[in-house]
């Protein structure tokens, strides 16, 4: 390793200039989201891993949805540049409003990571 270190100082000692306009995709470790200068995307390959967690651990159906959700975005991606304009939006607009339900939805956690995830 570089440095013994993943928070911000690390950041700041590795990467003086920032990041430019760059949409920083991490893991969600807390410090990176000190780093402010940027917009920040969860990596989905970690996302989709603490949600099998959740399913695994809980048999939560709000994390059964969510998966379903993340795979059908990640599906829609793959396919999205054949698409005419009209049915990209379209679709593009059904994923978001599924997604919007499902983090407006009421759910009773006796655990962290479901409400974190959510």
């Amino acid at each position: 390793a570089l440095t013994e270190s993943r928070g911000l100082q690390a950041i700041k000692v590795h990467f003086p200039d920032g990041f430019g306009n760059a949409i920083l995709c991490h893991d969600g470790w807390r410090a990176y989201f000190k780093y402010s200068d940027n917009r920040h995307q969860l990596c989905c390959a970690h996302l989709i891993r603490d949600i099998n967690y959740i399913i695994e651990r809980y048999h939560s159906n709000w994390a059964k949805s969510l998966k379903i959700l993340f795979t059908d975005a990640i599906s829609l991606k793959k396919k999205l540049d054949a698409l005419p304009d009209s049915e990209k939006k379209s679709n593009i607009e059904k994923i978001e409003s599924r997604m919007n339900e499902l983090l407006k939805a009421s759910q009773y956690y006796r655990h962290k990571e479901g409400l974190t995830l959510q």
